[in-house]
């Protein structure tokens, strides 16, 4: 998220709500209370199983005053396997892209050789 500016901003309460639930709040960023320059925030969820999940962010102000932004909306898709996928384009163009998946987090090490 990205703001212009700034009046009076305490924060954002980030709040999540998955099908046939109500809203909760997740999260907090704090604001930069007055700015005249662009602001950017970030937050990652990770406490979501798979599933449709809406999102959005409750603008507070100092006095109390706050303002909701529209809801957004994605779908959560857990791996629990392994998988690589055939790089594209072919091999024989010089940029290539591998995508692969993990079951879950932990570091990788992808060899690639040329034969």
């Amino acid at each position: 998220m990205e703001t212009a500016t700034d009046i009076n901003n305490l924060g954002y309460e980030v709040e999540r709500k998955a099908i046939n639930s109500d809203f909760l709040t997740i999260g907090f960023k704090s604001g930069f209370g007055i700015s005249t320059k662009p602001q950017s925030f970030s937050f990652s969820d990770e406490n979501v199983n798979s599933g449709i999940y809406s999102y959005c962010l409750k603008q507070i102000d100092y006095n109390g005053i706050f303002e909701y932004s529209d809801e957004t909306s994605i779908e959560v898709l857990l791996v629990n396997k392994y998988f690589l996928v055939q790089n594209f384009p072919n091999s024989f163009n010089p940029p290539t892209k591998i995508n692969y998946s993990l079951g879950k987090d932990e570091f990788v090490t992808l060899n690639i050789y040329d034969l």
